[in-house]
């Protein structure tokens, strides 16, 4: 039977694999980035292509290309092929088994090939080296696999059970029957039958293994339509597809219908343009410009009309996409006229918010420049009070040195020494009281920048200013400041001195307000007490004997209008101006402390950087 001669058949299993290896080449490159492990499945069947075209060559080439490679290639080729099915199914596991086999298989095979040559031995070996890969990817294609998947890939495993069951048989007959050494060509009648087998269950395989991928490929997509047409339906977006030809409307969506109020059956078949969709023809001719020019339209806001004539306001995004070989347009509208809507009336809430921030912003400011001239008339009040006691003294004083001048006068001549006398007290009367005036006059001068100053020294400037009202209730003042703390600070100096007059001026009401209240003390005492602890900071103690500041009260003191000598005229800015001046103008803090006795106000203020 000349037709059966192996060599033949051997040249059209390489013609079988040839047309094989293009088809699942044809699979590789139709689903490539789709499915894994195809790649795997090219390189089996094309390795076992060229180990079928060695061995057919076998005479022709080295006998260790036709007889070694060619059958490590078989077997290395099948192992890739079950590693491409595993990544196929998503079902990958280590080959170390298959790697051993396929060392032991190399060396078994050589020894018979090279050392004791047998060809029926290396036919068996060939047989189960071959049946233990096909039979894992028999066990992988029908029971490994995830259940919704193994309607695809039942014909592969039944393919490779079938491949098994030649091998099986090849088996038997090794053990059953005699094999004289022959050349493999000359093999007999069983192992070409067992070559056409191959052969015929190669392209069943083939086959098969386009059919699961292409059953794959139909599901998939199948899956990919009903998520993107559940997509297409849900989406809160109108969307619309039509033909970009004439612009004819296919299909819309559930969403258009909501947005445009167009129900699907008034809308298919007819154009936008017949719709009066557009509000704007000059925005719809822009819009197709811009869409023949890039291909697409992304993010243009625009103006359309809706069933009931009402105007909106959407973002329009337009995809240029083929069908069938036809181009059409997706496009998808978001309505925007609510956020837009909002996105105003936020603008506007936020115009009339920054104008009434800076209505109550210059409405603050009055209120402060108010405050700062009526603590600065209140101030003036006091000085005037305290120019009354300066005055009395020395008017008393003039007023006895003119009585007694006019006595003496009157009942004698008066001499050259009691002229002199008499302008020598009366001119110190007037001196202190113009020196009075001079200091007052000073200090209502207005600062126009700040200026190094030394706090003591105003402080004492202060208390010499008050002295007479002091003596005269029988308050005693005692200033202590040590050498070291003699250091200057940035500020305005009359607007510190404004703040301890304020304080002191404090102290000496409580302590009158303690002697009729409480009948104590009878000698009062206000200590002003300097310090400088660290970190470059001065601190001024200024504290009574007086009644001290009730627990309830004292959260409010620095409020302003808040007072508690309503009965004595008191404005009840004092405090909060002062505590503002220390604050804004010397970048410190005003407080009030605890104490022995009486109140504690404390002031903390930077020192001057002496760098």
């Amino acid at each position: 039977m000349q037709f059966l001669d192996m060599r033949t058949v051997f040249f059209t299993n390489i013609l079988i694999f040839t047309i094989c290896t293009l088809i699942i080449a044809s699979l590789c490159h139709q689903s490539r980035n789709r499915f894994a492990g195809m790649g795997f499945l090219l390189a089996d069947f094309a390795m076992q292509t060229a180990a079928t075209f060695l061995i057919a060559m076998r005479g022709l080439v080295a006998d260790w290309m036709s007889m070694s490679l060619s059958n490590m290639l078989i077997l290395a080729g099948s192992i890739l092929g079950y590693m491409g099915l595993e990544r196929f199914v998503g079902k990958i596991t280590s080959q170390v088994h298959n790697y051993i086999l396929l060392a032991a298989y190399a060396f078994a095979f050589n020894y018979f090939v090279f050392t004791q040559t047998d060809i029926a031995v290396r036919n068996l070996i060939v047989s189960l080296g071959l049946m233990i890969i096909w039979f894992q990817c028999m066990w992988l294609m029908l029971y490994r696999v995830k259940s919704r998947m193994r309607p695809l890939t039942l014909g592969v495993g039944i393919v490779f059970g079938a491949f098994c069951l030649v091998n099986i048989i090849r088996i038997v007959e090794f053990f059953t029957s005699p094999h004289p050494p022959t050349d493999y060509f000359q093999s007999g009648m069983f192992q070409t039958l067992v070559i056409i087998a191959y052969q015929l269950l190669t392209i069943i395989l083939t086959y098969n293994l386009m059919l699961m991928v292409n059953k794959r490929l139909l599901v998939d997509l199948s899956a990919q339509e009903e998520k993107f047409a559940k997509a297409f339906r849900s989406s809160p977006y109108a969307i619309m597809l039509a033909r970009s030809e004439d612009g004819q409307i296919l299909e819309v969506n559930q969403g258009y219908f909501d947005i445009t109020g167009y129900r699907p059956e008034e809308t298919i078949g007819r154009t936008t343009r017949d719709m009066r969709l557009w509000v704007d023809e000059e925005d719809q001719a822009a819009a197709m410009a811009e869409l023949s020019k890039a291909g697409r339209l992304h993010g243009r806001e625009f103006k359309f009309r809706t069933s009931t004539g009402e105007e909106m306001d959407g973002i329009l995004y337009v995809e240029i996409i083929a069908i069938a070989g036809v181009k059409h347009t997706l496009s998808n509208i978001n309505n925007i006229t609510r956020s837009k809507r909002v996105e105003e009336q936020l603008q506007n809430l936020n115009m009339n918010l920054q104008k009434r921030v800076e209505e109550a912003t210059e409405r603050r400011l009055i209120q402060e420049r108010l405050l700062a001239e009526h603590s600065r008339l209140a101030a003036m009040g006091k000085m005037i009070s305290a120019i009354a006691h300066q005055w009395r003294q020395p008017l008393s004083t003039l007023g006895m040195i003119i009585q007694r001048f006019h006595a003496i006068g009157a009942m004698q001549g008066l001499t050259r020494e009691q002229l002199d006398d008499f302008k020598t007290g009366a001119m110190q009367q007037v001196r202190h009281m113009s020196d009075t005036i001079e200091e007052f006059r000073n200090f209502y001068l207005p600062e126009k920048q700040k200026v190094p100053f030394l706090p003591h020294t105003c402080i004492a400037s202060a208390v010499k200013l008050l002295d007479p009202q002091f003596t005269i209730s029988g308050i005693m003042v005692d200033l202590i400041y040590p050498e070291e703390v003699q250091r200057s600070v940035n500020g305005y100096p009359n607007e510190f001195k404004q703040v301890i007059l304020n304080l002191l001026g404090n102290a000496r009401d409580a302590i009158l307000l303690s002697r009729t209240v409480d009948g104590e003390p009878k000698e009062g005492r206000v200590m002003v007490h300097i310090s400088i602890p660290g970190n470059n900071l001065m601190i001024i103690d200024i504290s009574d004997n007086g009644r001290g500041v009730p627990a309830d009260i004292a959260p409010y003191i620095f409020d302003p209008y808040y007072t508690t000598k309503q009965d004595s005229g008191g404005s009840g800015i004092g405090l909060y101006m002062s505590r503002m001046i220390v604050e804004d103008s010397f970048k410190g803090r005003l407080n009030l402390v605890g104490g022995l006795a009486g109140a504690n106000f404390r002031i903390e203020m930077p020192l001057e950087d002496e760098s």
